[in-house]
């Protein structure tokens, strides 16, 4: 991961960071003091919503779980639920503050979730894929310290037979009766389409219901990274859905991420919304092997960047250096959100 810092346009908040030399992964931050109260945009009585003091890119938004400190998927269903509901609201108003087509999702599965504006894509109407030529791999049987940290990143191919007992290790926990409906045209020919009626192979179904199905994908940057999709074919954006059907999506979601944490024994499930790797709903659920509740990369930071680079991360930026831009865009979103009543 570079961690050379993209220079930021004048019309956004600035981070600052140095560099010492020779060395190009260490960054030194200058921090600012902080008033968090300032960049709150909303609030709720499980959920505070802000504008990031680190941001990776323009408009990078944390939800913050207030009212307890456990993990994201070990909430109850229903409070699970009204916290994406909620963020589902706030996305219209940050997409017309940002001028952006799309908002993604990360989160590591702690209590914080981060919502991104992805700057550069084609226009709303136009789906183009966008994919980092970046790859990366961890594997907990290789390495002693994992990170606490995901991305969205593809890895190289894990071979089929490892695959396959991932698998198999993960149904052992759902014992999911394979269902080939797919609802919709014959004539369908999307990637996931395929999966779900069972004409791609080879593939790795872990779990499915009536309306949703979840596998393994071939290309995992983590041991047991999983896509969830609806058996019917619905835009990548998930956020743009319906509310039942977007309801549905992120119920199923806190079904799988419950099982894979209990299949792999892991205190966390990473999750995120992002869509332009293939033009169909899809939730990626990523386990997370590392101890601790934080995004913790050994001090890494993500790069800040202008344009979305075809992956999300769920590590913090470089400090943000003018923090009274920063209160100042908070303030006229909490305006846009009182006027519409959220």
């Amino acid at each position: 991961m570079s961690l050379v810092t993209a220079r930021p346009s004048h019309k956004h908040p600035q981070p600052t960071t140095s560099r010492t030399e020779p060395s190009t992964n260490n960054i030194i931050i200058t921090t600012t003091p902080k008033n968090t109260m300032a960049t709150e945009i909303h609030r709720t009585n499980d959920l505070t919503i802000s504008l990031s003091h680190t941001p990776t890119t323009p408009g990078h938004t944390l939800a913050t779980l207030t009212t307890t400190t456990t993990t994201l998927f070990s909430l109850p269903k229903s409070t699970f639920t009204t916290t994406l509901l909620t963020l589902r609201t706030i996305t219209p108003i940050l997409k017309q503050t940002y001028h952006t087509p799309r908002i993604a999702l990360i989160t590591s599965g702690n209590r914080t979730i981060s919502l991104l504006p992805l700057h550069g894509l084609p226009s709303p109407n136009t789906w183009t894929p966008i994919l980092s030529p970046e790859t990366t791999f961890h594997d907990p049987q290789t390495t002693t310290s994992q990170p606490n940290y995901i991305t969205s990143k593809s890895g190289p191919r894990m071979p089929s037979a490892q695959l396959t007992h991932l698998a198999n290790t993960i149904t052992t926990h759902t014992l999911s009766t394979p269902n080939y409906t797919f609802h919709g045209p014959s004539t369908d020919t999307n990637l996931f389409a395929n999966i779900i009626r069972g004409t791609e192979h080879p593939q790795w179904r872990i779990w499915e219901d009536e309306s949703h199905v979840a596998f393994l994908t071939p290309y995992p940057n983590t041991p047991g990274f999983t896509v969830l999709v609806p058996r019917r074919h619905l835009g990548s954006d998930i956020f743009a859905l319906g509310e039942e059907e977007y309801k549905g999506l992120v119920g199923a979601a806190w079904t799988v991420g419950r099982v894979l944490m209990e299949a792999l024994g892991v205190g966390r499930c990473g999750m995120v919304f992002e869509g332009f790797e293939v033009d169909y709903a899809h939730v990626k659920l990523v386990p997370v092997y590392g101890e601790g509740e934080e995004d913790e990369g050994g001090g890494e930071r993500e790069v800040f960047r202008e344009v979305y680079p075809g992956y999300v991360s769920s590590l913090p930026g470089p400090e943000v250096e003018d923090v009274e831009e920063l209160v100042r865009r908070a303030g006229e979103i909490r305006g846009v959100i009182a006027a519409r009543g959220v």
